[in-house]
């Protein structure tokens, strides 16, 4: 395990400001913020802003129901009871 995670650390040392930023956001621990960098890096640009950011991680919720029934999906709408 020690030799896993000194491999991990040696992959994070070039983004390491990124890294320890990562790390102050409560419950985000030296673990995940690497595997956030693995993810998607530390440059923001790609994504073009938080909240493309935020639906790439499927953390932005969509509204694509009307009346009852679901659509865009690519499925057929479904009656919700």
């Amino acid at each position: 395990i020690s030799e896993v995670e000194a491999e991990i650390r040696a992959h994070v040392a070039d983004k390491q400001e990124a890294f320890e930023l990562i790390t102050t956001i409560p419950g985000i621990n030296e673990n995940a913020a690497a595997i956030i960098l693995a993810e998607i890096g530390a440059d923001m640009d790609q994504f073009g802003g938080d909240k493309q950011l935020a639906a790439w991680a499927g953390l932005s919720p969509g509204n694509h129901e009307s009346a009852g029934k679901k659509n865009g999906s690519g499925h057929e709408a479904e009656t919700v009871l």
